[in-house]
């Protein structure tokens, strides 16, 4: 679990359920303590304690830089991945502002290989569904293994 505002900074949204997002080790290591700048720290409370609550809607929309907050945002919205450049574009300011904290350049190579893994399956024509799969099992990523995927299709199949 990564808490979308760090529980340095808002102590008393450790464990506030609205505050919490899964997240994988990677992901939570490159957002680190990232927090709205314009988010005074220990702002917002728990909405069980007294005081300001925090209702990620009205607090996160009031904001004018973020990140994408998936549990109220819709990633697409802001986000478009794009599978030739390995790389995601920000279609919005907070779009932006995410791909620049959480996808860096240097992840670009890593997405390079799995994309040339992806190509080699779909290259090998029908049945290739199976060895996606286990792809998945294997290295997880699943969204770029679809995305990838579907892109490498209009490449090679008919």
């Amino acid at each position: 679990m990564d808490h979308y505002l760090p529980k340095e900074k808002f102590p008393r949204l450790a464990y506030c359920m609205d505050n919490l997002l899964p997240s994988c080790d990677a992901c939570n290591t490159i957002k680190r303590d990232y927090s709205p700048p314009d988010l005074p720290p220990d702002s917002v409370v728990d909405p069980a304690l007294a005081g300001r609550a925090y209702v990620p809607e009205e607090v996160l929309s009031s904001l004018a830089e973020r990140l994408v907050e998936p549990c109220v945002d819709e990633p697409s919205t802001h986000l478009q991945f794009d599978p030739v450049h390995h790389a995601y574009r920000g279609l919005t300011t907070v779009g932006e502002t995410t791909r620049i904290r959480m996808f860096p350049d240097e992840r670009a190579a890593d997405l390079a290989r799995l994309s040339d893994h992806v190509a080699c399956i779909v290259e090998t024509g029908p049945g290739h569904e199976e060895m996606l799969e286990t792809l998945v099992g294997l290295v997880g990523r699943r969204f770029y293994v679809e995305a990838y995927a579907a892109f490498w299709r209009t490449v090679f199949l008919p």
